[in-house]
């Protein structure tokens, strides 16, 4: 199984006992708190090694991650216990998309040539509020390639502004005259 989908299906059964006990941000923070942890090349090699026993294994991530719910610590040993540390940073990934998704709010990847100006951002959000139906939140990136204009991906949705791609288009267009 691709470690996206493996991804995906522990940070869903995480997400379920979240929203049923009403813990999605504190397990949001456990899961950034872990991902941190086992992505220390020491704790990352031990959990990698087959001749480490689980028991150990957990006691040792146990141990750095302190006091957490139980519920928490049981995913951790299960987790552990399938050998899907290597995982961390996409469960987490996929358990904030399905909050965010939960919360209605949608994460907006945005290129621009020039890093935009607040009333712009704010104007930009807005608008892609109104597209989506949702809050939007953009995570900015300046590419000066694009030449101008912008790239807004949503999820699977790109909505592709820049003049690079626009000379790109008009060139083919011109090839086929």
């Amino acid at each position: 199984m691709l470690k996206g989908a493996v991804a995906k299906r522990y940070a869903q059964a995480l997400f379920d006992v979240g929203k049923e006990q009403g813990l999605l941000d504190q397990f949001l923070g456990d899961l950034n708190y872990l991902s941190q942890i086992v992505a220390h090349p020491a704790l990352a090699r031990t959990m990698e090694n087959p001749k480490i026993p689980f028991s150990t294994k957990s006691d040792l991530v146990r141990r750095f991650l302190g006091d957490r719910s139980p519920y928490f610590l049981s995913f951790v040993d299960m987790v552990i216990s399938k050998e899907r540390v290597s995982v961390a940073d996409g469960i987490r990934d996929s358990y904030q998309r399905l909050l965010n998704s939960d919360r209605g709010i949608a994460v907006a990847k945005v290129t621009t040539a020039v890093p935009l100006e607040e009333d712009d951002k704010e104007r930009l959000a807005q608008r892609l509020s109104e597209i989506t139906g949702k809050n939007v939140t953009l995570e900015l990136n300046v590419d000066p390639a694009i030449l101008g204009g912008l790239v807004v991906r949503i999820g699977d949705r790109v909505i592709d502004g820049s003049v690079i791609s626009k000379l790109k288009a008009l060139r083919a267009e011109l090839a086929g005259a």
